[in-house]
């Protein structure tokens, strides 16, 4: 692995990102790589330090689109209507799609916190925000 440090010279950014996160999915490797470019912008512009561009072995690579769709609403409805499926899981498939959020959220929500009255309830959030 690339050694990086105060004696490794800045052209060298590109095999260290590379040694990194080469093997890194393409969304992973692309964000990597931005902040290492932008810090290289940083160090010519405001340190004045002789830093080159990514090099080109290192260029951004090809993400897949995602095409997950929404399921319908009809769908949704003609699920939650069905009397086979247990409460709960009607319960979770409701919250869910009418609230957007995360099936961990959803699940670490207390029946004492639910805010009924006006359809609430405090969320952590992925980051630990409690919104």
């Amino acid at each position: 692995m690339t050694v990086l440090g105060r004696d490794q010279p800045l052209a060298e950014i590109g095999t260290a990102l590379a040694d990194l996160w080469g093997a890194s999915a393409p969304a992973t490797w692309n964000r990597n790589r931005a902040a290492v470019a932008s810090w290289l912008t940083w160090c010519q512009t405001k340190k004045h330090w002789a830093a080159s561009a990514v090099q080109t072995d290192a260029e951004r690579r090809k993400e897949s689109a995602d095409e997950t769709r929404a399921v319908a609403k009809t769908t949704i409805h003609r699920l939650l209507s069905r009397r086979d499926i247990s409460l709960r899981e009607r319960a979770l498939w409701r919250m869910l799609h009418e609230t957007a959020a995360r099936a961990s959220e959803i699940l670490a929500l207390n029946v004492e916190d639910l805010d009924l009255d006006h359809r609430r309830a405090p969320v952590r959030s992925k980051g630990g925000t409690v919104e």
